[in-house]
């Protein structure tokens, strides 16, 4: 069963998911091996979803140049703002704020920036929900190496979420951010090689991955 914790950013909970599955249906019907949230239900918020390439932190921040900087500006400084917006750290939590700071910054490329306004679009925080917008911004940060990007736009591929379903493509994703230490990334990879989706089957491949998953707290039924 792959991890399709990425449904959960598109609709909101438990309940969520199960709407996914019903709009979502010819997807799901095609991939026979997939678990929807058994191992973990995440509750969307966006204070717990940014990313926190930049964690703003008071004692570090000063949060008048960082709005300077911001202004002039500057890509980094531009997601810290964000951050700090949507997390009402030294601001008023303002998601509308926040957006415009991961946008602005998205738009010069930085990784950081691109994930946390794909998981805006996903979710549709302060912007109309769109998918094939959401999936857009995770491409681009993947390319650059984020490996959360990279793990959500495995499961697209996975799953089919405004892509054309391929297995293989999801294998190679979820390979590039297990590499980087992500969990889930590490049990898809461990289901992959267990049950041959896009990968020849290997069962000795398959008991690494799942063991890395597992060291950190990602235990599924195989």
């Amino acid at each position: 069963h792959f991890i399709l914790f990425f449904i959960l950013l598109f609709k909101k909970g438990t309940d969520g998911a199960n709407k996914y599955g019903e709009t979502h249906g010819e997807n799901l019907g095609v991939i026979n091996k997939l678990l929807i949230g058994i191992l973990a239900i995440l509750v969307i918020s966006v204070t717990i979803v940014f990313v926190k390439d930049i964690r703003p932190n008071l004692a570090y921040w000063d949060i008048d140049k960082v709005k300077v900087m911001a202004q002039q500006n500057d890509a980094k400084a531009q997601l810290a703002l964000g951050m700090l917006y949507a997390n009402g750290e030294g601001v008023v939590q303002d998601h509308v704020q926040a957006v415009k700071w991961f946008k602005l910054a998205a738009d010069q490329g930085y990784a950081g920036a691109q994930y946390n306004l794909g998981i805006a679009y996903a979710v549709g925080v302060e912007v109309t929900k769109d998918e094939a917008e959401a999936v857009k911004w995770f491409r681009l940060a993947a390319d650059q190496g984020h490996a959360e990007a990279q793990y959500k736009l495995g499961v697209a591929y996975a799953v089919g979420v405004e892509v054309t379903k391929d297995e293989a493509e999801a294998v190679k994703w979820f390979r590039l951010a297990a590499d980087q230490g992500i969990a889930e990334a590490q049990y898809n990879l461990g289901v992959a090689y267990t049950d041959g989706l896009g990968v020849v089957k290997d069962e000795a491949e398959a008991g690494k991955w799942f063991r890395l998953a597992a060291d950190q707290g990602i235990v599924g039924d195989k």
